[in-house]
């Protein structure tokens, strides 16, 4: 990894798993950091345990910031905060994500797997957008937008629609609390991720800077990781077997560490940009849901109109 001295970055879901190890490589390679997390506590002992593995790492040089992806208020406080400490913000990782789970809405009436993985970080790119592309203008800048999906994608079911707002509480339709139901949904949360990654390249790439660097948008596929949250769907006594047979969370971090910060990736912004990277950098076709531009038009404007809803006086 490069130097990232004088950098500015916001990982979302940074107190655990690849979102750990991630925080915790950008910060001993010099960058400042804003790990987005929903809990206190937990963020103070994950930021204890990278300052005491590396005490390189500067007083202040990682920062916890309240985050809950589910609630567009706290997404919205928690870009405002940021947007109020910082002149500058490099690099932002949408981490975070809840795995499949049992059929829930939030406090919008969204599904809480879509409004977690895709509407949370859509508002929160939303509002910190304006200060990336401040920092893009400089002429020595490097700002990019990485978005964690998942091959899961892949099984985003066939009658998944994004075409209105209204179609956005719950794409696909399934409302069951089982385990394959949980999956279909994950699915299409993390096919939204990839839509979203290419849409925003596309729409950065209409409006560039006028003096500095376009800024880039990746999405990517971690790889099976053994982490806590990865591992929750499957029985105990799977767990130990499949831990050998999994990557660790620093591997697990290895794609979107290489997507925010190579400088191969700055080099070829036309091969990576908008693009879809499987482990450990390889750009990927996605399924054909996942190359839908149509699709991720549809998406983009109907998640403007959701946003607009849920951000009302916020």
């Amino acid at each position: 990894m490069p130097d990232l001295t004088g950098k500015v970055a916001l990982v979302t879901g940074g107190n655990a798993g690849i979102g750990y190890s991630t925080v915790e490589q950008l910060a001993a390679h010099g960058a400042k950091v804003y790990m987005a997390a929903r809990s206190e506590a937990k963020a103070s002992e994950a930021i204890a345990k990278i300052r005491s593995a590396h005490p390189e790492i500067k007083d202040g040089a990682i920062t916890w910031v309240q985050l809950d992806l589910s609630s567009p208020a706290s997404v919205v406080a928690a870009a405002e905060k940021v947007k109020g400490l910082e002149e500058r913000l490099d690099i932002l990782i949408n981490n975070a994500g809840l795995g499949p789970s049992p059929f829930k809405r939030n406090e919008s009436g969204i599904e809480m797997l879509f409004a977690t993985n895709h509407i949370g970080h859509f508002i929160l790119a939303d509002r910190l957008l304006p200060l990336m592309k401040k920092t893009a203008e400089d002429p020595t800048s490097d700002v990019r937008i990485v978005t964690v999906s998942s091959m899961a994608h892949a099984h985003t079911p066939a009658n998944t629609t994004f075409a209105t707002a209204t179609a956005l509480s719950n794409p696909c339709g399934l409302e069951a609390d089982g385990l394959f139901a949980g999956f279909k949904r994950y699915g299409v949360s993390k096919l939204a991720n990839i839509l979203f990654a290419s849409e925003l390249q596309r729409r950065l790439d209409a409006e560039p800077p006028t003096t500095g660097n376009p800024i880039i948008s990746i999405s990517l596929h971690p790889g099976g990781v053994a982490t806590d949250s990865g591992m929750g769907v499957f029985p105990n006594f799977c767990k130990p077997v499949l831990r050998m047979l999994m990557a660790t969370p620093l591997q697990g971090a290895t794609t979107q560490l290489f997507a925010a910060t190579a400088k191969e990736v700055r080099a070829a912004k036309e091969v990576y940009g908008g693009k879809y990277l499987m482990p450990y950098g390889k750009v990927t076709r996605p399924s054909k849901m996942g190359m839908d531009e149509k699709m991720a038009g549809e998406l983009w404007k109907a998640s403007e109109e959701v946003v607009q809803r849920v951000c009302e006086g916020l």
